[in-house]
């Protein structure tokens, strides 16, 4: 791939211009070339097969890049010297004669259809007005399956969207109820602060900006930069008279042939997220309570709330000018939506406004975006929000300042192995990472990359390519409570805290899935960064708080965010709880006690009952109990404890307050910003928590539950963890995973202090309270960011329950305020 000469006048940061942007798009777009298929409809890569085979994977090749070949010329105005879009003319032809499969019910061609209508919907001029009558018949005919299948019901509720809003475009009739659907989907999904759910899960992702916020904006640029169509001739010719427009936006009515039958797909009401399957989101503490900490308040749940694990609502939310009535209420046919009118829906605009404020913290100084969640191959595509901000002017961010954030993963991906020697995407992070797949991952999938592009869209003599690079501050914080998620960017690395994503499945994973029991790796840590990767899931777990039986540490399992009331119960039953809930051992069988949706109550003395097939017993090991340096403190007179770790902190060197300053977080509720308005800052320290029941196998620990918090200040991390177990129960702390590190075992060596090495990076844990011992763990199939990863971890016992373990997290880049260093990473 040829790229101009840098360019640090005008982008004194990446160095990078548009020029560079449309000589990568080039780039790629040459190495697929050779890749066409006789048929010219489907481009077939070489490399390993996606689970829906290798046709699909073919045409999914053909779409992802006729989307970057189409971003590339209508940049352009239609220039295309190179002829990037000839190939694609040809494929258009031969595709929906048989070459492409039909697009069927949550099957991967609907997928495609959106990113071919897109293509079509913005090459109009060069492509779809010079095709002959056939063959806009045929590709009406197939695109519009996309109308008339069921999508799976997260971010492909949208894929339809496009489809019709190009069959608008190009004067083709349909009918709008998909559109109707997905839009009103998406307001289910709605979370508040800028933030969607990619479906029924707890799932929060890079697909809130590359997916749930790009179909819904992309349209209104789509349609305001075409004129109204005339209806087509050559297609609308035989529609039924009379038929004509749907909502706010003119549609052409859909033939008999092409209207959708729901009926006969067995798509009924109730799988639609309407009212008589799903109950609304029930709040935060209502969730806490069902998990069960003792003293967490507790709210009468919606019916029906249990069967669904929300927890998201939170007080002060607004919906962004949100319809209460398109909130989950099934539509009514004879009314015309008010989400299907262009132009009319600001709520997406200020909603990608809001995201944008906290997702610019979430690129590193060398312009690596976070490595979190699934779909990590399509790299690029995570600068598609940034620049769709700036084209539907709905960005805080100033147009030097979103080029530099863009144009720094470009660079980063481009200078770290992204690209092969033969100019294709690899299928990973750095270079091939099988890890970083997932099962739907073929060849082709990287090339999602192509939202990334987004940004020429824009015109040469925009401010977005005009202006000057401008970095943002050194240092910043951005707490997203809504989702359960704070991002920190200090010393060149931006660290994300993940106290509400888990993407734990609702329904059994597809054969192949490599996390059966829903603790994904790229999910269920406590933080991710920009320059490390979570280990395998062989491996020991990275930024990971688990129970310890034997040799196995406890999964995290569904993850519920924590309102401060909550944490402050845990604190407060550790700290001075006149009797401690009675606790069941592991294998002592069921008796009695009261139950709720998320499980047993620790607020009294109660069991759950066993799981058939589970383990009766979990034993302990012996090898890893050592006394905790300090004893139980209790009071002889009052029987109730002394603060947890006041002798440990007292006598700790160097965090003398640290204990001190973690009570004031839970005891500071009106002073936090932990659960405020996102992006909210103040001069407290930014905090999150949460609550999670110790999972085996996809089973809950009897008894045990989590309580854990996070504060971020002066550039570290202290987490706190309340813990109701067994006595005697062992628990691990990991920390960041570096890879090719080596364990520090100078005498230099603080006392307390945990940490490896690789010469750059420096992960280090720093025991304040609870902590017995510590060292590091190896994770030999290491990361993504290079083979054979040290962890440094921490250990302690339960003593009596509830305990709590304190400790700080570290990471640092070694190499940061460098000049060179900063220069040549693009910071």
């Amino acid at each position: 791939m040829q790229l101009p000469d840098h360019d640090f006048s005008l982008s004194p940061i990446t160095g990078y211009t548009r020029a560079h942007w449309e000589a990568a798009a080039d780039g790629l777009l040459a190495g697929v070339r050779p890749y066409f298929d006789a048929s010219g409809a489907l481009v077939r890569l070489p490399g390993r097969t996606s689970a829906s085979g290798s046709e699909s994977d073919g045409l999914e090749g053909f779409a992802r890049t006729f989307l970057l070949a189409a971003i590339r010329v209508a940049g352009a105005g239609g220039d295309d010297p190179n002829g990037l879009l000839a190939p694609y003319a040809d494929g258009l032809v031969e595709g929906p004669r048989g070459a492409w499969l039909p697009i069927t019910d949550r099957a991967q061609p609907m997928v495609e259809s959106a990113s071919i209508a897109i293509a079509l919907h913005l090459t109009k001029p060069w492509l779809w007005d010079k095709l002959d009558a056939g063959t806009r018949e045929r590709l009406t005919e197939w695109l519009s399956g996309a109308l008339t299948h069921r999508p799976v019901d997260n971010n492909w509720m949208l894929f339809p969207i496009p489809v019709a809003d190009f069959l608008s475009a190009a004067g083709v009739p349909h009918d709008d109820a998909a559109v109707e659907r997905g839009l009103s989907r998406l307001e289910e999904f709605y979370v508040g602060g800028g933030w969607y759910r990619d479906g029924e899960r707890r799932s929060f992702d890079h697909y809130n900006g590359w997916a749930l916020h790009l179909y819904p904006n992309l349209r209104e640029y789509l349609f305001a930069s075409s004129t109204p169509p005339a209806p087509d001739p050559l297609i609308n010719r035989d529609a039924p008279a009379g038929q004509g427009q749907t909502g706010t936006q003119s549609r052409s009515a859909a033939p008999a042939s092409l209207a959708p039958n729901f009926s006969e797909v067995g798509w009924s009401a109730p799988e639609l997220g309407g009212p008589e399957a799903r109950a609304s989101a029930s709040t935060s503490a209502s969730d806490e309570a069902a998990v069960g900490i003792p003293g967490a308040p507790s709210s009468s749940p919606t019916p029906g709330a249990g069967a669904i694990r929300t927890g998201l609502t939170h007080p002060g939310t607004s919906e962004q000018g949100a319809s209460p009535a398109t909130r989950g209420a099934a539509a009514d046919p004879t009314t015309p939506s008010p989400l299907l009118g262009i132009g009319t829906n600001d709520r997406y605009r200020a909603r990608l406004r809001e995201f944008l404020f906290g997702y610019a913290e979430w690129f590193g100084s060398d312009g690596a975006p976070l490595f979190f969640g699934r779909s990590l191959t399509y790299r690029m595509a995570a600068a598609a929000s940034l620049w769709l901000g700036a084209l539907v002017d709905a960005t805080p961010l100033s147009p030097g300042r979103t080029r530099r954030i863009a144009s720094g993963a470009l660079r980063y991906f481009l200078e770290h192995g992204a690209v092969s020697d033969d100019g294709l995407l690899t299928m990973g992070w750095h270079g091939p990472h099988e890890a970083t797949l997932q099962w739907y991952s073929g060849a082709a999938s990287p090339y999602w990359a192509s939202k990334g592009f987004l940004g020429l869209l824009l015109p040469p003599d925009h401010p977005v390519w005009t202006s000057v690079e401008e970095d943002g501050p050194d240092e910043a914080t951005r707490v997203m409570p809504q989702p359960g998620l704070l991002v920190h960017r200090h010393g060149g690395i931006a660290r994300l805290i993940n106290h509400g994503s888990d993407d734990i499945p609702w329904t059994a994973p597809p054969p192949g899935d490599p996390h059966p029991q829903g603790d994904d790796p790229l999910y269920a840590r406590l933080a991710y960064s920009t320059v490390t990767g979570p280990t395998h899931a062989e491996d020991i777990p990275d930024n990971h708080f688990g129970l310890v039986f034997g040799d196995r540490m406890t999964a995290r399992g569904p993850i519920t965010p924590a309102t401060s009331a909550t944490i402050e119960a845990a604190i407060k039953a550790c700290a001075s709880a006149t009797s401690i809930p009675s606790l069941p051992e592991p294998h002592e069988p069921a008796s009695s006690g009261a139950e709720s949706d998320g499980g047993t109550s620790l607020s009294t003395p109660a069991t759950s009952a066993p799981v058939p097939g589970a383990a009766t017993s979990l034993p302990l090991d012996p090898g890893i109990a050592p006394a905790l340096r300090t004893e139980d403190h209790r009071d002889a007179q009052t029987n109730k404890r002394s603060a947890p770790c006041a002798d440990e902190a007292a006598s700790s060197t160097g965090s003398d307050d640290t204990t001190d300053r973690t009570h004031e977080r839970f005891e500071a509720e009106t002073q936090s910003v932990a659960f405020g308005q996102s992006g909210t800052e103040t001069s407290v320290p930014a905090s999150l928590g949460s609550v999670h029941v110790p999972q085996l196998d996809g089973v809950p620990v009897p008894g045990a539950r989590v309580a854990s918090m996070s504060a971020i200040e002066d550039g570290r991390e202290v987490r706190t963890h309340v813990v109701w177990a067994v006595p005697g129960t062992v628990v691990r702390q990991t920390g960041w995973a570096v890879p090719g590190g080596e364990s520090d075992n100078s005498p230099e060596r603080p006392a307390k202090t945990f940490e490896t090495t690789n010469r750059t990076l420096v992960s280090r844990l720093k025991a304040v309270c609870g902590w017995s011992h510590g060292g590091t763990l190896d994770a030999p199939s290491g990361t993504a960011y290079g083979p054979h990863a040290v962890v440094p971890y921490l250990e302690g016992v339960v003593r009596e329950s509830p305990a709590m373990f304190v400790c700080e997290v570290e990471l640092h880049d070694v190499r940061f305020g460098e000049n060179e260093h900063k220069r040549s990473a693009g910071a």
